[in-house]
């Protein structure tokens, strides 16, 4: 077993997952800590991000929840920007659209 390999049997195992900050103009910051996974449903993709995937920065058009074992949150029918790095994940919700296609 070469040093690096036993350098990682050896770290501590961290059980935490992601911590999740949302910003909206209507509830101000909201953290979620021990959020297992993520999942966006925008007008040009879908995406689930889980821990340790690697950093990324987009645009929302659409719908994205949280779960975890606390956690259960979702927004609908939204217009937002995210960015999440290092097991971080931050989202600034810029409105919410009705059905019609106004904001709130």
């Amino acid at each position: 077993m070469s040093k690096k390999d036993k350098a990682k049997a050896t770290a501590p195992i961290q059980d935490t997952e992601f911590k999740v900050n949302i910003f909206t103009i209507n509830e101000g910051l909201i953290t979620y800590d021990n959020v297992k996974y993520i999942r966006i449903k925008s007008t040009n993709y879908n995406l689930l991000i889980m821990k340790d995937y690697m950093p990324i920065l987009g645009e929302i058009e659409g719908s994205i929840s949280f779960e975890g074992p606390n956690v259960n949150k979702a927004y609908e029918n939204v217009l937002a920007f995210y960015m999440s790095k290092e097991n971080e994940f931050n989202l600034i919700i810029r409105k919410t659209m009705e059905d019609d296609g106004t904001a709130n």
